[in-house]
């Protein structure tokens, strides 16, 4: 499981409009609650966040990935500088398939 410049809202009325359908399509989705359950909710599985120091979405993940961690999930987390755009997300996409090409050859069948 992986975010790449991850957009994370803590709450439903930081959505933006048609993000989700409703509060309770917020509620179903929301990785904010999932994360403070008190049980991983990944089952151990690797996870990747990185974000853009200047992404206006910095402060969520940062706190996501905090969350994530308390919870006990396996989680790589990087901030580098870039925003909330495709020049971010070139700059760092091989760093972020090699994350993926070495979780899918410890996947066991």
């Amino acid at each position: 499981m992986a975010g790449h410049s991850a957009a994370v809202w803590r709450t439903g009325g930081e959505t933006s409009l048609g993000s989700f359908d409703d509060a309770e399509d917020f509620a179903r989705n929301d990785v904010f609650g999932s994360a403070q359950h008190g049980t991983d909710p990944y089952h151990g599985d690797p996870l990747w966040l990185d974000v853009g120091n200047g992404d206006p979405f910095h402060n969520a993940d940062v706190a996501l990935a905090a969350a994530l961690r308390r919870d006990g999930t396996r989680i790589t987390f990087h901030t580098w500088p870039g925003g909330h755009n495709s020049s971010y997300r070139d700059a760092n996409a091989l760093t972020i398939l090699r994350f993926f090409g070495s979780a899918f050859a410890s996947c066991h069948r």
